[in-house]
């Protein structure tokens, strides 16, 4: 069904658009934390042009009511805090959560996780955004505590860039839950995947395949939780084969997809380079262990410029992978159980502030998914 404005009503177009959507947000037939139609989807819906409908949006920005999320789309935000999603709630705890971005394999899934199960608690979530920045993250960190939040959730920045403002919530007893990952040394809630057996299945299917000459792909690991527990995985997958492991083949220096990286064309072109340079420099690979899914997307793009093909002459296997579409493709990856951590990470905040006892960790199983990247070695 569409609909089409009359060109002889007075109000311009984009401010038509603009209110019925305004409204549509003030009666709640938009929630705070829902997704609003694209942009393509008004076009069809109003027929009108993209400028009209990018105009309409952009208010909608300007007034505070919405937030524009690349890759994502348009979700309505708390008025009263811009770039601030809040959940909708009449009573309960009010939580934060802190997280770096919305990567489209894992935390956008998580958010709604998140979010489900707060409103299903009766409490409110305040969702603070660091884009991968220490300094955001204890901003976000200060204000959420001068907000007066009753816990929060924290999907920490990557571990080299640790933030101090986590241990001194563990020191003051503060009700809080980090997520996705956990710090060594520091006794505090965290709710992750079972990353050491994740990857040892993803690693024993490609020995099944015949592959034993597999590389990892990944960014610097040092203390980052999830990727070092994948990496430890690798190892013992190799060492319960009794194969010994070839580190000469990895390549675990690329930035491009670190939080402070993200949507660096120079940085993403000097990985997929370095990746080609690697797979020239050994041609005894025939798979790789990307550790992300952004990752094994410039594998298949180095591996495709230097006359390869995925899986024939090279299979990868990663961490995630968007639901297949008719333009995607879809990697054989581990997929991990954003809806579960959700669940799992809000019993855990909302134990806390109760004074109720929980576990300090939560490992969640994750399940492997057969996708177009992976085949029998000949």
């Amino acid at each position: 069904m569409t609909k089409s404005l009359d060109s002889t009503q007075r109000k311009p177009r984009y401010e038509i658009i603009y209110e019925e959507i305004k409204e549509k947000i003030v009666t709640q037939d938009y929630k705070v934390g829902d997704r609003i139609p694209s942009e393509k989807e008004l076009i069809d819906y109003y027929k009108v042009s993209r400028i009209t409908t990018k105009r309409a949006l952009d208010q909608l920005v300007n007034d505070g009511m919405i937030e524009r999320i690349p890759g994502k789309g348009s979700f309505v935000i708390n008025k009263e805090n811009e770039g601030v999603l809040q959940a909708e709630s009449s009573k309960g705890y009010l939580i934060g959560f802190v997280f770096p971005d919305f990567d489209e394999s894992h935390v956008a899934d998580l958010f709604k996780a998140l979010n489900e199960a707060t409103s299903q608690c009766a409490s409110s979530l305040v969702v603070k955004q660091t884009f991968g920045d220490v300094s955001l993250e204890k901003e976000a960190i200060a204000s959420l505590l001068q907000l007066g939040v009753d816990g929060m959730m924290i999907l920490p920045v990557s571990g080299e860039y640790f933030n101090e403002e986590v241990l001194k919530l563990t020191i003051n007893k503060f009700p809080h839950v980090l997520i996705d990952r956990y710090f060594k040394g520091i006794h505090t809630t965290s709710i992750c995947t079972d990353n050491i057996n994740a990857a040892k299945e993803a690693v024993n299917y490609l020995f099944d395949l015949r592959h034993q000459q597999i590389a990892i792909l990944s960014p610097p690991f040092k203390d980052i939780s999830a990727i070092e527990d994948r990496v430890d995985g690798f190892i013992q997958a190799y060492a319960e084969r009794g194969v010994m492991v070839n580190k000469d083949i990895w390549l675990t220096d690329l930035t491009s997809e670190l939080p402070t990286n993200k949507r660096n064309d120079e940085l993403i072109d000097r990985d997929i380079q370095l990746i080609k340079g690697h797979l020239q420099t050994h041609p005894n690979i025939t798979a790789i262990f990307a550790v992300h899914y952004n990752i094994a997307v410039l594998a298949r793009i180095a591996a495709l410029e230097l006359g390869l093909t995925v899986p024939r002459d090279l299979s990868i296997i990663c961490f995630d992978s968007p639901k297949k579409s008719r333009d995607r493709f879809q990697f054989t990856h581990v997929k991990q159980n954003q809806q579960e951590m959700g669940k799992k990470a809000t019993e855990a905040i909302v134990s806390q502030i109760e004074n109720k006892r929980y576990p300090e960790k939560t490992f969640l199983e994750a399940v492997l998914i057969e996708g177009e990247s992976t085949v029998m070695r000949t």
